[in-house]
């Protein structure tokens, strides 16, 4: 029987060379193939992370989007009732000074492009219960948060668009067929 002597050193450097067990069970057989492989790993490390850093980006435009579509902007603040009142004061004869605000009364409403009128609330722009119809579509079809002012004196229905200030649809009441 023959005795090999076999140097330590030598043993320990081959062994770091020889195989080496990376991710998912592949083999590599030197250290230039386990580099490439951390590469690699560095690669799919920041592939995830622009994936998450784009989700959260995502998802966070998502809620910013819906609560900007509950609370009314600087630009899209609703005009005040009074101001509805004056605008339809102001249509009725072109000024202001011949009629008493206590012949109007108010609530803010929202009005569909067929007629239909739902209440509302003007702080959250919440659309609520059916409240009838305006008899009429309104001017542009389209759908609007609006006043309906009611004139006491010559019983007539005015809806005027919260944001522009037109009068969307008008109504005189005394001529309704009964």
């Amino acid at each position: 029987m023959k005795i090999r002597k076999v140097n330590l050193h030598s043993n320990l450097k081959l062994s770091v060379n020889l195989v080496c067990i990376c991710d998912k069970r592949l083999y590599c057989h030197s250290k230039t193939d386990f580099s490439g492989f951390e590469k690699l790993n560095k690669k799919i490390a920041k592939l995830y992370v622009s994936i998450a850093v784009g989700l959260t980006t995502m998802l966070l435009v998502y809620i910013a989007l819906q609560i900007s579509l509950k609370e009314p902007s600087l630009s899209r603040l609703p005009i005040m009732s009074d101001t509805a009142v004056s605008i339809v004061m102001k249509n009725k004869d072109g000024t202001t000074e011949s009629h008493n605000f206590n012949n109007f009364m108010t609530r803010f409403v929202y009005v569909k492009g067929n007629g239909s009128i739902f209440e509302s609330d003007p702080n959250s722009n919440s659309v609520g219960k059916y409240l009838g119809s305006a008899g009429e579509s309104t001017i542009t079809t389209g759908n609007h948060f609006a006043w309906e002012v009611l004139d006491k004196k010559d019983v007539s229905l005015y809806y005027v668009d919260s944001i522009t200030g037109d009068i969307i649809v008008q109504r005189n009441l005394s001529r309704l067929p009964s």
